[in-house]
């Protein structure tokens, strides 16, 4: 809210200072639009109004945000810090130790929350053993009637401790909460004793203290619940971790050390053989196991598979317990293949593996419903193994890359005829289309994730990042059978994101009067930094530029006032990257890049990238504003400092970097031109610089580039060049550089003004126009060279062939092959194989479509 408006309410409580009803609207409408000075001055008016408690939490709430405003200046936080000190301390200290007569309004804390208040003010404050003194104590304890048994402040005093390195202390709370497990006297316990969070302060205190006392009570702890079925699965895992802990110690590592935590993992596999937990649970303990270990785990495992199958009935084997155990199996051995650098030959035999023990468990029926069967996890694994080999084989030639990747779509593919909502095999698939150059198909694959409200800002990069120059025109009908616009059109798609963020604007101030009349401070807090989070989101930023760049590709007209939807003068100083990686699925271990990382579409965007799009877009509309030189604004360019920056190459592809540094170079030009308009020399100088650089090819066609090296190899000379999203990516980059130069190509022609005209007109150099015209021409002609390729007879048939390694010439058939078409079969594989050929269809016919003018 204005400054202005904020002067308004004041006057207006000056006016009528006694008007409660006047300071709560006052109080509500600044707090809600983050103007904390003003709010606090309402909130402080309503303390003295009346003795009502709420008001007095609420001035303390104020001075609690002003301190923590990065708009606050340094004098004024060291004020408002000490006061939200002083205040809510006085409100601890004045507590009775038993809730009984008292005054008619107490000041005090009552309710969890605005202990919870407490608690994020101490925090932020370092008020550390202050707020340990107060868990502890009678009246705020978590068994205190004020408390109420709340987990949360269990979790936080666990974790203060930690950070304090109270071991002893951290150690014996741990043990008590846990010993308490089945005592129903103690409500501070309860179910919740489960939490996994108390199990870990447990193990790390033990692991800190190590004394023979401790380990014995810490052992004898794990064995009591273990035989506890509610309570067996955290007491088993809490000893492989304590076993890890023990061998990762800087007195561990004793061939003891290694046999203890191989067998807890043996004995784990045991309980959980056909739980689909199993393999998360274990994975980050079989991590530390010797190569001797994992051979013995693996071994032991499939022993345990070799039992479930012989002891199983028909009711066991319809429910698919056997194949769970077995795709426990897989996920353990491909682990542990990754860890070890698995050679193309293992990647291959986990494929085949892992194709074949899907197929198996398609006659099993799953407990899980619809969504989720037995073996799905396994078609995963084949997926991830083909991705792996393309990056393996690619290197040397694209044909291989881009069937690999077409192997693992479509096996994914076939899992969703049987678990159609299958979420993790939908989100791989999008990326896999999306490298591939099927945009279509990516749009179309991403609408069965049914993302819905704010999970666009964690999930939609899946989709949008570079989708202007990757599929920018919506799906045809023939391709998405959706009646919803918004799934099919990308422009549509990018707008629905947006407005996500202009709705959560609008709720959020309702959540927090919300959150405040009902006293529940924290979560206003919370509100308040989701808020934040949202303004400054990110992918706000890059789906606004996405959303121009795809307008501007397709000609549609701007809106009448011709703004731009970004300002890069006004970008946040710190933006809040919400983006959520680490949802899909990975096995590989920490030290290399997670799965998601092998399937995108160049460097992932940040703010860089985000900054630098922001000034280029508004560059591009300043040109196509201005009619004449008098006309352009005089602006010196902001994108120099981000071209010349070290971080420059980590978030932009090759031809971004082109595009960057072409409208950088234009803005400078123009920029010169308007200061010397009639020096024709510096219109010539220009002139020729463009002409330069049109002559040349792009800076992404140099032959040392990795995907021009391989788009150009092919098993053999009759077979095309099967498009990917590089492909797509470059001509689309390259058509808005040549948009961008007949823009302002009139402004390097010599201004002429007509009798009685006010006005300068230009007129774009002949050959200018003419060289711009010419590598447009030549940019279609290679689209149009690739898309014929792809109406040649029998590139459908030579496709099915690749995919089922039938090719005699680099690709032999082998046992990849004939899984391949045992689980797919040749006719569903022909369908899919259509599919694909016309997502590339449809993503050339995109880019023949783009017009300069």
């Amino acid at each position: 809210m204005p400054t202005s408006m904020n002067l308004l309410w004041e006057q207006a409580l000056k006016a009528k200072p006694k008007d409660e009803n006047l300071a709560r609207e006052c109080f509500f409408a600044l707090f809600t639009q983050r103007e904390w000075a003003g709010a606090q001055k309402a909130a402080v008016a309503l303390h003295r109004m009346s003795n009502r408690r709420d008001y007095w939490f609420w001035v303390i709430s104020c001075y609690h945000l002003l301190d923590i405003s990065p708009q606050t200046s340094e004098t004024d936080r060291k004020l408002f810090r000490a006061l939200a000190y002083r205040m809510i301390s006085k409100a601890a200290a004045d507590a009775p130790t038993e809730l009984g007569a008292h005054d008619a309004v107490p000041k005090f804390i009552q309710t969890p929350q605005e202990l919870h208040l407490l608690l994020l003010i101490y925090i932020h404050q370092e008020k550390f053993q202050e707020l340990l003194e107060i868990f502890d104590s009678k009246t705020f304890g978590i068994s205190s009637r004020v408390a109420k048994g709340d987990w949360r402040f269990v979790r936080a005093k666990i974790e203060l401790l930690e950070s304090q390195g109270q071991w002893h202390d951290l150690w014996f709370y741990c043990k008590t909460l846990l010993s308490d497990a089945d005592d129903a006297s103690k409500p501070a316990t309860g179910d919740n004793v489960g939490d996994w969070r108390v199990w870990q302060g447990l193990i790390r205190a033990d692991s800190k203290i190590k004394t023979p006392r401790s380990t014995e009570a810490t052992g004898q702890l794990i064995r009591s619940h273990a035989d506890v079925a509610r309570l067996r699965r955290s007491a088993f895992l809490a000893e492989l971790l304590r076993l890890r802990l023990r061998l990762a110690s800087p007195a561990g590592g004793a061939p003891e050390d290694q046999s203890e935590l191989l067998s807890g993992c043996k004995q784990y596999f045991d309980a959980t053989a056909t739980k689909a937990c199993c393999y998360d649970d274990i994975r980050d303990h079989v991590r530390d196991l010797s190569p001797e270990s994992w051979e013995s785990l693996l071994s032991h495992a499939e022993d345990v598979c070799k039992g479930l199958l012989s002891a199983e009935g028909p009711e066991k084997r319809k429910g698919g317990q056997w194949h769970m155990a077995k795709v426990n199996v897989l996920k353990i051995r491909f682990q542990m293949q990754l860890q070890r650098r698995l050679s193309s030959e293992q990647l291959q035999a986990v494929a085949v593996d892992a194709i074949k023990l899907y197929e198996s468990s398609l006659s099993t029926k799953s407990e899980e419903g619809v969504d989720y069967q037995p073996g799905d996890d396994a078609c995963i694994i084949a997926a991830m193994a083909f991705v792996h080999l393309a990056h393996r084989e690619g290197y040397t030639n694209q044909h291989r890359f881009t069937v690999r990747y077409l192997q693992a779509a479509g096996v994914l593919e076939s899992m969703t005829r049987h678990s159609g909502f299958n979420y993790q095999a939908l989100l791989i698939l999008v990326r896999l289309y999306l490298v591939l150059g099927c945009g279509s198909l990516a749009i179309s694959t991403y609408s069965r994730l049914a993302i819905k409200n704010i999970q666009q800002d964690t999930m939609s990069h899946n989709l949008f990042t570079r989708i202007s120059t990757i599929h920018p025109w919506p799906v045809s009908d023939i391709m998405h059978d959706s009646a919803d616009q918004d799934d099919r059109d990308p422009r549509l798609g990018l707008q629905k994101a947006l407005k996500v963020y202009e709705k959560s604007g609008d709720s959020i101030p309702n959540m927090v009067k919300l959150g405040i009349e009902e006293g529940s401070y924290g979560q206003v807090i919370g509100f308040l930094e989701l808020g934040e989070k949202i303004l400054h989101s990110m992918c706000r930023f890059m789906w606004e530029i996405e959303r121009q760049r795809v307008i501007r590709c397709r000609n549609i007209p701007s809106p009448p006032t011709g703004a731009s939807g970004i300002d890069a003068k006004h970008l946040p100083a710190r933006m809040s990257d919400n983006r959520d990686f680490e949802v899909m699925v990975s096995y590989e271990p920490p030290e290399q890049p997670h799965f998601e990382e092998l399937i995108h579409v160049g460097p992932t965007p940040g703010e860089q990238w985000v900054r630098g799009f922001a000034i280029a877009e508004q560059i591009v509309l300043r040109i196509s504003q201005s009619k004449t030189p008098d006309g352009a604004q005089d602006a010196s360019s902001q994108l120099t400092p981000i071209l010349v920056s070290e971080g420059f190459g980590q978030e932009f592809t090759v031809p971004e970097g082109g595009y960057l540094v072409l409208v950088d170079m234009i803005d400078t030009m123009q920029n010169r031109i308007r200061h010397v308009s009639d020096d024709d020399s510096v219109r010539t100088r220009h002139l020729e610089q463009l002409m330069a650089r049109l002559e040349k090819a792009p800076p992404w066609k140099e032959p040392s580039d990795f995907f021009d090296d391989m788009k150009n190899l092919s098993l053999e000379e009759h077979q095309p060049s099967y498009p990917c999203w590089e492909d797509l990516h470059e001509a689309f980059t390259r058509l808005e550089e040549l948009r961008l130069m007949k823009m302002f190509a009139p402004f390097l022609g010599s201004p002429k003004k007509s009798k009685g005209q006010k006005t300068t007109k230009m007129k774009a150099p002949v050959e200018l126009d003419r060289k711009i015209t010419e590598v447009y021409e030549s940019v279609k002609r290679d689209i149009s060279r690739q898309k014929n390729d792809l109406d040649r007879s029998g590139v459908m048939g030579t496709l099915v062939d690749l995919l089922l390694e039938r090719e005699k010439i680099d690709l032999d058939q082998g046992e990849v092959g004939s899984a391949l078409e045992t689980l797919l079969g040749e006719a569903w594989l022909e369908t899919f194989v259509a599919s694909v050929v016309d997502s590339w269809q449809d993503a050339l016919d995109g880019v023949l479509r783009v017009k300069l003018e």
